[in-house]
């Protein structure tokens, strides 16, 4: 039996209550084209078509491609994932009579629809905005070390599998993913060209498979970040298709021209980054370490390794032996700090932390207290310098109020000297009943019309005992 191309699945899905297996299914209708054709997004292993109804919307994944472990595959991911419940995973069901195309029945996946930008139309968009960049570079270290704690290797990681909605990271297309019932299994599929190691083959198939994609992705956010100009240099700006680095950097990067430019950059941290970068490429595959690695690692010879790679990020403020909620440090304490300062600028940043972080926060042992707490220290200066910046502005006003009154005064006429000195006297008794600092706000003018503090304090005391 002949499989389906995409043609024919856009045929069959002009009429889904025909089509369609599923109820919710076949109750949609598909999103259209400018001319009224269902509009299919099509890779490597699969046509999509949006499908709509009153109250929700599905992806129809449609394979182009079969493999006799398909339906195994599926069931193994789908378990894995409903035991583990990750916050960056979409729903999804495997449904072995999904669509039936030309009188036969063909298995489809029915996820939720993710309404949400590519990673790279977010990069796109948010060159001008670093801290954005910054705080996307952070959550994806969170979302590979939530990934490696529960065995799992997305397997393809890249622009067009990695979502950005409502601030947070989402990961779409499954087919190349591993999870442990897995294990012993070879991978249908390598990846994108422009974010895996060149040494990558069908027999890699582990957790560890997400480990170069990881780097590749950090990386070009992190220096992007430092300097968007890097993004045009790199063609990036004409090639949806990759970040900062292609196949070809990782294969010769002495005749790359992006990888040249940042080790020649002005930049120290560029500097620094891409040469950790071009030492983790030039890694055998089974050898290079995730993003997030710590000193405890057993399986990576850290001393390879770049100091950049090895150091954890500076410890927050904690007691020596427990955490700022009064409890025990768990043993892998750079990991712990690392994650947890990640978290707290996440915080610090208005993500919706507690449901984005929830999950590497249980795995390091983090309360939200913890974090709450950091928050607050880290924010109370920042509160208090704003609140004398607004009171000195305030005190500011006042003292030019008080110039403007006593100028006034001098304007009317006729006065005489002492009369004028005296309605001077009485704008800053006034002003010093008010309360602020007065002596400060009108000292120039007391300079000028020789009245002394004592005077003013002498009739503020006089007019407060009058009425108490």
């Amino acid at each position: 039996m002949a499989w389906p191309i995409t043609s024919d699945y856009a045929v069959a899905v002009q009429n889904p209550q025909l089509c369609f297996g599923d109820p919710d299914l076949r109750c949609s209708s598909a999103e259209l084209t400018s001319i009224q054709l269902p509009r299919a997004r099509t890779g490597a292993f699969a046509t999509v078509f949006r499908m709509q109804n009153s109250s929700s919307e599905f992806a129809a994944r449609c394979f182009l491609k079969h493999f006799q472990d398909q339906h195994h595959r599926y069931a193994a991911i789908s378990a894995h994932l409903k035991s583990v419940r990750l916050p960056c995973m979409v729903g999804f069901e495997f449904i072995e009579q999904g669509i039936r195309v030309q009188g036969n029945w063909f298995p489809i996946l029915k996820m939720d629809w993710v309404r949400g930008l590519p990673l790279y139309a977010h990069v796109r968009d948010n060159l001008s905005n670093p801290s954005v960049l910054t705080t996307v570079a952070e959550q994806f270290l969170l979302l590979l070390q939530s990934l490696r704690h529960c065995s799992i290797a997305h397997g393809d990681l890249q622009n067009g599998n990695v979502l950005i909605s409502n601030g947070q990271l989402l990961l779409i297309d499954y087919d190349g993913m591993f999870v442990p019932a897995l294990r012993g299994s070879k991978s249908h599929e390598l990846g994108h060209r422009n974010f895996q190691h060149p040494q990558r083959t069908e027999s890699k198939f582990d957790e560890n498979l997400d480990n170069f994609s990881g780097w590749v992705i950090y990386t070009s956010l992190s220096c992007i970040a430092l300097d968007p100009s890097l993004w045009h240099l790199s063609g990036a700006d004409k090639n949806d298709e990759q970040l900062l680095f292609t196949k070809t950097d990782f294969e010769k990067p002495n005749q790359s021209r992006i990888i040249q430019a940042m080790k020649a950059h002005p930049n120290a941290k560029i500097r620094q980054t891409i040469e950790g970068f071009i030492s983790v490429a030039g890694m055998p595959l089974d050898h290079v370490p995730s993003p997030y690695v710590s000193t405890e690692s057993t399986n990576t010879n850290i001393s390879t390794l770049p100091s950049w790679i090895q150091r954890p990020e500076p410890p927050l403020r904690t007691d020596a032996n427990t955490n700022s909620a009064g409890e025990p440090h768990n043993s892998h304490q750079p990991m712990r700090q690392q994650i947890m300062e990640i978290i707290v600028r996440q915080a610090l940043a208005g993500v919706p932390w507690r449901d984005f972080c929830k999950t590497p926060m249980e795995q390091n042992n983090i309360s939200p207290n913890e974090i709450e707490v950091e928050v607050k220290r880290r924010t109370t200066p920042q509160i208090a310098a704003a609140a004398a910046e607004r009171q000195r502005r305030k005190d500011e006003e006042r003292k030019q109020q008080v110039a403007l009154e006593v100028a006034a005064q001098k304007k009317q006429q006729p006065l005489s000297q002492s009369e004028a000195q005296q309605q001077v006297f009485e704008v800053i008794v006034r002003l010093a009943l008010a309360g602020g600092p007065w002596q400060v706000m009108a000292a120039l003018p007391m300079k000028e019309n020789s009245i002394s503090v004592a005077e003013v304090e002498a009739e503020v005391k006089r007019r407060t005992n009058r009425h108490p």
